[in-house]
């Protein structure tokens, strides 16, 4: 079993978000952003990994910067998860 660094409470909003009638791309990664910030400022290995994705999102939602929003929700979901894995954050349900 492993062993988890910190517990992402957060995502649950992310998992709302995914599984909810009115899915929007644009919220997902606007919340995936927010938790990388929290993460970033924290005093720890991970922090510029945090802080690098964080950075990603925000300018492909400031740019608008993806022709299917589809794919970049999963690019970035995928992205945020092998993050998470590595860092050893659970990703609360």
């Amino acid at each position: 079993m492993a062993n988890w660094n910190k517990i992402c409470n957060e995502f649950k909003e992310v998992r709302e978000l995914i599984n909810s009638d009115e899915y929007c791309g644009y919220d997902i990664l606007d919340k995936l952003a927010k938790i990388c910030a929290k993460y970033a400022k924290q005093d720890w290995d991970y922090a510029f990994d945090f802080e690098d994705l964080e950075l990603e999102i925000e300018t492909v939602i400031e740019d608008k910067d993806y022709d299917d929003e589809d794919d970049t929700v999963d690019y970035y979901l995928g992205e945020f998860y092998d993050l998470c894995d590595n860092a050893r954050v659970w990703l609360a349900i």
